[in-house]
């Protein structure tokens, strides 16, 4: 389970920076374990997006990442909180990630 913290858009750059504040973590041994780190996605050169408005008690169960091909056959990734009917979905050329530990 997670929460998204903040939404960053750079229409100029064509760069969407979010905060998604994590409240778990699976270990090596398929454990859940409490998390302390929110993970920062920085996705760059966007060419499609749509966030819809989130509420406090919105949570993200799961996140889906992968390769798709665009109508001008341009390989791109596509991020979205659920592959059926997304709160969310990002589609861009490259992704960043950034790991930040919340004490």
């Amino acid at each position: 389970d997670s929460s998204l913290i903040s939404i960053y858009y750079d229409i100029y750059n064509q760069k969407i920076e979010i905060t998604i504040n994590l409240f778990w973590e699976i270990n090596e041994n398929k454990e859940y374990n409490r998390s302390n780190n929110n993970l920062k996605m920085i996705f760059e050169k966007v060419k499609e997006c749509n966030i819809k408005e989130n509420n406090s008690w919105d949570f993200i169960q799961e996140a889906y990442m992968k390769y798709i091909t665009t109508e001008d056959s341009k390989e791109m990734l596509c991020f979205s909180s659920d592959e059926e009917n997304p709160l969310y979905y990002i589609i861009c050329e490259n992704i960043r990630f950034e790991i930040i530990n919340k004490n």
